[in-house]
């Protein structure tokens, strides 16, 4: 994993332009962002951060990094981990997931309740080892070791495009940050074109795709998540050497569950409810595989479907899910 010390196109942020019942490229984005590396990111994620990360943070070779596109299993694959390290009993540490694993890339100053610590790096890097981080970054922005120096670990979580679609939808309506109140069907073209939080799915998945084969990523999928709970539970202990036993596993796997955690005030994102916009559904909306079919029309289908293969044919990408 070579390191990228520069960015392309970066701006800052550039607020909310009203929303229209459908978006075509080249019309301003209906919601606030900032741009990094010619990608549309939330306003907290800046190119300052993404850049001081790049040139500053220093790689251990047992740190964990959580990586997804957003709204792709990232919480509960941070709630499993957290089980995994209490031996599955999570309620043992009252700290909510984003103060145990903190999101890199969105972190701009030191928090007052931290005394002597002076820098946003020294913030972030005074973390107890294994250091496990958050991350939206994509390939090209995520922090890496230097040439040369070990590399750390990277867990990476796809999810069928189409929920992540759904899904986002309702995470940029849902929080004031983003200042999108758009349609669905404004949203849909949003985001095939790549102008969503975090760009293109199709371009974000692709990078990791590539490195799915490296020793230090491992790559799991949202739906086997469901299907095969107590397997990919297994997979992320073994891959960042967390020992465990047959109990661990199942009290990992029923701790994790979505129905516990949507009701458990340190996972379920109910800190952040300040942030979240009149009348929004809760952060945990559903975390079902499929909802898509309930807001895809037949044209939407059919567009996201020749975008997919125009995208992704040929990659090996195009046979992880049934469209």
């Amino acid at each position: 994993m070579a390191n990228v010390n520069t960015f392309t196109f970066s701006r800052g942020v550039v607020v909310a332009s009203p929303s229209k019942e459908r978006w075509h490229p080249g019309d301003p984005l209906p919601w606030t962002s900032s741009v990094v590396d010619g990608v549309p990111c939330p306003a907290g994620m800046t190119y300052q951060n993404c850049s001081r990360l790049k040139s500053e943070f220093i790689v251990k070779p047992d740190d964990v990094f959580v990586v997804t596109y957003p709204k792709s299993g990232t919480t509960w694959t941070l709630q499993i981990i957290k089980c995994l390290q209490t031996k599955g009993e999570p309620d043992t540490v009252t700290a909510n997931l984003d103060a145990l694993y903190l999101w890199l890339e969105n972190i701009s100053k030191v928090p007052d309740s931290c005394g002597p610590i002076k820098s946003v790096i020294e913030y972030l890097s005074d973390r107890p080892s294994p250091r496990i981080y958050k991350s939206h970054a994509t390939y090209r922005m995520i922090v890496k070791a230097k040439d040369g120096e070990p590399p750390g670990k990277y867990i990476h979580i796809m999810r069928h495009p189409k929920d992540v679609c759904v899904s986002m939808y309702h995470h940029m309506r849902g929080f004031k940050s983003f200042d999108y109140n758009g349609p669905f069907s404004e949203f849909f073209d949003l985001f095939i074109h790549g102008m969503v939080e975090l760009g293109s799915w199709f371009e974000y998945e692709r990078a990791w795709w590539e490195h799915r084969n490296d020793d230090n990523v491992l790559m799991l999928k949202y739906e086997d998540l469901h299907t095969n709970t107590s397997g990919i539970v297994e997979k992320i202990a073994s891959f960042i050497g967390i020992e465990t036993t047959p109990d661990i596993i199942t009290k990992t796997v029923e701790r994790s569950q979505f129905k516990r955690m949507k009701a458990d005030p340190a996972a379920n994102m109910a800190w952040s409810n300040d942030r979240r916009a009149e009348g929004a559904p809760p952060f945990m909306r559903k975390g079902t595989v499929g909802n898509w079919k309930s807001f895809f029309t037949e044209e939407q289908n059919a567009t996201f479907d020749r975008v997919f293969h125009e995208q992704l044919d040929g990659t090996g990408l195009e046979h992880e899910w049934e469209l």
